[in-house]
């Protein structure tokens, strides 16, 4: 039986979306190839599609995937790291997601485990 899509969501408040999304890029393209067009950047985080979407006042961030641990590692690399580079501004990542509920234990970007994923 084939695994479902899931896809989880989190737009972030902040007067500084593309200089965060330009701090995340960076730090992140140093593993993982980003393609950037416009104010939209994708690339594949720990086996699951993300996209960074720069808004005049947000910074949208979007996970895809078929494994419910590709999705939640790749949340954890995208949410912890904003998170981390925008702790001045109290900037706090909270996913949703589309359609369907990731299992309790991968609700939030908590690391599913303590390997380096991204």
């Amino acid at each position: 039986m084939p695994q479902p899509h899931l896809t989880s969501t989190a737009v972030v408040a902040t007067s500084a979306a593309e200089r965060y999304a330009k701090q995340l890029l960076s730090h992140l393209g140093q593993r993982v190839a980003f393609e950037t067009e416009d104010a939209v950047s994708t690339a594949v985080v720990a086996g699951a599609s993300v996209r960074i979407v720069v808004g005049d006042r947000d910074l949208t961030l979007t996970v895809s995937g078929d494994q419910v641990e590709a999705v939640a590692q790749a949340r954890h690399v995208l949410g912890s790291h904003l998170e981390r580079f925008g702790r001045r501004d109290g900037l706090t990542v909270q996913w949703s997601d589309a359609g369907h509920e990731l299992p309790e234990n991968v609700q939030g970007h908590e690391r599913p485990d303590h390997r380096r994923v991204h």
